[in-house]
């Protein structure tokens, strides 16, 4: 409905039913609880009375057993068992009673069947503790003998001296609790039932009849739902074995063996609020008859003068702004529509009035700033755009349409919001502001600008914010770049300036004239000097060796990079075999197998491919305890590289030193135990990095080592 009217009865219709919809959930809510906890407490008095029922008479039933245990049994058994007999009649809860000596035979019983007297019970839980001297009452059990559902209880026999000669144990029918249970009733559905612990069924329910199989005691047992609902002791909500909604409430008894629940049907406790709803909903149907009425009345006074209300906005938004509404539009109209069509008219004569000189001052703005290569625009005091010109939407990728429907802070990245606001704030503060921030282009992007905020003011007070931005962003990825270069090539130049002064000549040459000399002193001298001053001549030797590797591997290290040839098609089988040759004294000595296959054709440094296999291969030879080394060359091939894998069955290597097995220098193991400079795998990574890939290692202590690494397939001629 579009119309005034149509809108009004529409509205006046959904308030109606809104507030009768509230109104009825709102009683119903409040009816329904009531009712329920109407019902709860009368089921929670039941429940109490039968819980005191129950208790009562199991401290009665206890109290006869300890009756029975002070008869003359010691002296005179017969008239006991004939005592008994009487006694069981009178007493037609009874099952059966019997005596059992101390060793747990059946001296006395009621019960005559000849497979139960004599019978020894020293197993059974309720002789073992009567025995002790403890009272002792069982669960319901199902008789073995008559399959009817029974309680034992027990208590010693003293004779006496208060010597425990025995036990009495007399099993008492259920007979009577389920005639207390089901005396219940609470309306027509209302019921109590009893349960164990475990849920099961103690008594046969008042309602079972409706059923076309009865619940069995023992054998039918109540959902773990519907137990742990009634445990707590609250009121519940729950579908019975019937299949009915119910409320209920639970109440433990015989020293929480039991569990008395009384319940009644969700239906019948609900039936009454059915009835009063019916009527109230019929009361809310004539009073929506009798609001609909007044609507009509109403909205034929105002709608009218609303009519033209549409009419006159419709030319003012059309820009023409000498509109008026007449007074004889106004006839029969409320007071507030008459002011309200007066105010309209005052109001389009003060646009008429401002309009020239807003059109004015556009004109001036716009060949000011719409031919400006850097986005200028303004914001009013909430950080609206009212102005722009077309670079604010060239630099941001939005239409002119779409940026004046937004605020300035719904371009900035969130990092840069904070910075964005403080200095927007002081801008509206009277200052002047120049800043860098980051803005997100329509697109995504990021876009880096020079922004110059001045305060717009207007009769020395300040009414908005006017802004220059500029695009930085070409120019900060230059200095970034820039910034990244320089450093690469600081760290660089000290790598090449530590090595150029360790492996200067002026190291070397002094080094091989130690060696020398000492080798000469130990031939010349050999015969006249001591034991000890030969191993010293050997160490010395020795360490001179040692010297001249680690320069000469810090030498391989820094020529990864300087010294390093041409790429040329490389074929990496030939590399593996070249390898092989070169290590063939390590591979005889370790009795080691080299297996590969169907390796690629690459573009790479001859030189350095063989440099960095004959690594890897020497380092699965040399760390390894196994009698037979075996080193397994693959590679894989990828959209933009190719992978290789060297996979030995070596030591491997320990988690938390994967990270560091690529530095220079660095060594798992003293020299007595694997022999080397720890400079081989830093070789290795700058010689894979000069080839554009990454290495890495995956490996298990004690399981072998495979080290990955991917060589790009661009071939870039890297020096």
């Amino acid at each position: 409905m579009k119309t005034l009217k149509g809108r009004l009865w529409l509205l006046g219709c959904a308030l109606f039913t809104l507030a009768g919809s509230i109104s009825i959930l709102y009683y119903s809510w409040v009816e329904m609880r009531v009712l329920k906890e109407e019902a709860v407490e009368q089921i929670r008095f039941s429940t109490e009375q039968h819980h005191a029922f129950i208790d009562h008479w199991y401290e009665h039933r206890m109290a006869d057993i300890r009756s029975l245990a002070k008869l003359d049994w010691l002296n005179n058994p017969n008239e006991v068992s004939q005592f008994l007999r009487s006694y069981s009649r009178e007493k037609s809860e009874f099952e059966f009673i019997t005596f059992f000596d101390q060793n747990g035979e059946g001296f006395i019983s009621t019960f005559e069947a000849a497979q139960y007297r004599g019978k020894h019970v020293r197993d059974r839980d309720y002789f073992k503790a009567a025995i002790k001297g403890e009272d002792y009452s069982s669960d319901v059990v199902m008789n073995r003998v008559t399959n009817a559902p029974v309680m034992i209880f027990a208590t010693p026999l003293r004779d006496p001296s208060g010597d425990i000669r025995g036990i009495v144990s007399g099993g008492i029918k259920m007979e009577f609790v389920n005639e207390l249970i089901n005396h219940f009733q609470l309306g027509q559905t209302g019921e109590m039932l009893l349960v164990n612990k475990h849920g099961q069924l103690l008594t046969i329910p008042r309602l079972s009849g409706e059923l076309s199989e009865r619940p069995r005691i023992l054998e039918t047992k109540v959902s773990d739902s519907f137990l742990s609902s009634v445990v707590s002791a609250q009121a519940y909500s729950h579908t019975d074995y019937r299949g009915k909604e119910v409320y209920g409430i639970g109440d433990w008894t015989n020293d929480k063996k039991w569990i008395v629940i009384g319940k009644i049907d969700r239906s019948e406790v609900m039936k009454p609020f059915l009835t009063r709803m019916i009527y109230m909903t019929l009361g809310l149907l004539v009073f929506l008859i009798i609001f609909i009425i007044l609507i009509f009345r109403v909205s034929k006074t105002v709608e009218r003068p609303l009519q033209k209300l549409v009419t006159g906005t419709g030319y003012i938004s059309g820009g023409d702004y000498s509109y008026r509404i007449l007074s004889q539009a106004l006839k029969s109209a409320p007071i507030e529509m008459v002011r309200l069509v007066e105010h309209f008219n005052m109001m389009a004569a003060a646009l008429e009035s401002k309009e020239s000189l807003l059109e004015q001052s556009r004109q001036r703005i716009y060949s000011l700033v719409d031919y400006n290569r850097d986005a200028v625009y303004a914001l009013d005091t909430q950080g609206r755009f009212t102005d722009l010109n077309q670079a604010c939407s060239q630099l941001t990728g939005y239409s002119m349409e779409e940026l004046n429907m937004t605020v300035f802070s719904a371009l900035m990245v969130k990092s840069e919001l904070p910075n964005a606001n403080r200095i927007f704030q002081r801008t509206l503060e009277g200052s002047s502001m120049d800043f860098e921030t980051t803005i997100l282009h329509k697109e995504g992007h990021k876009l880096n600008l020079h922004v110059t905020s001045i305060p717009i003011k207007v009769n020395g007070e300040v009414v908005g914010v006017y802004g220059i931005a500029k695009d930085i962003t070409a120019v900060k990825h230059a200095q970034s770049k820039l910034a990244y270069q320089a450093k690469e090539l600081e760290r660089s130049n000290r790598d090449l300036q530590q090595f150029a002064y360790i492996a200067s000549h002026d190291l070397q040459e002094p080094l091989r004239m130690i060696s020398s000399y000492l080798q000469l002193l130990e031939k010349r001298y050999k015969d006249q000097l001591d034991q000890d001053a030969i191993d010293f001549i050997w160490y010395a030797v020795d360490g001179s060796k040692r010297m001249q590797t680690l320069i000469n591997d810090l030498l391989a290290y820094s020529r990864v990079e300087t010294k390093g040839k041409s790429f040329d098609k490389v074929d990496m089988g030939e590399v593996v075999k070249k390898a092989s040759q070169n290590l063939q004294k390590s591979v005889e000595e370790k009795s080691a197998s080299i297996h590969y296959s169907n390796l690629p054709l690459i573009c790479a440094d001859h030189t350095q491919m063989l440099q960095l296999l004959q690594n890897l291969i020497s380092n699965g030879i040399k760390f390894t305890t196994v009698s037979q080394p075996e080193i397994r060359i693959s590679a894989i091939e990828h959209e933009g590289a190719w992978e290789f894998a060297v996979q030995d069955n070596g030591i491997g290597i320990a988690e938390e030193h994967v990270s560091r097995i690529f530095e220079i220098f660095q060594r798992l193991h003293t020299r007595a135990e694997y022999p080397g400079t720890g400079i081989g795998l830093a070789i290795c990574k700058k010689i894979v990095e000069r080839h554009n890939g990454t290495i890495w290692v995956e490996s298990v202590e004690g399981a072998g080592t495979t080290f990955r690494f991917t060589i790009s397939k661009q071939g870039e001629n890297k020096r």
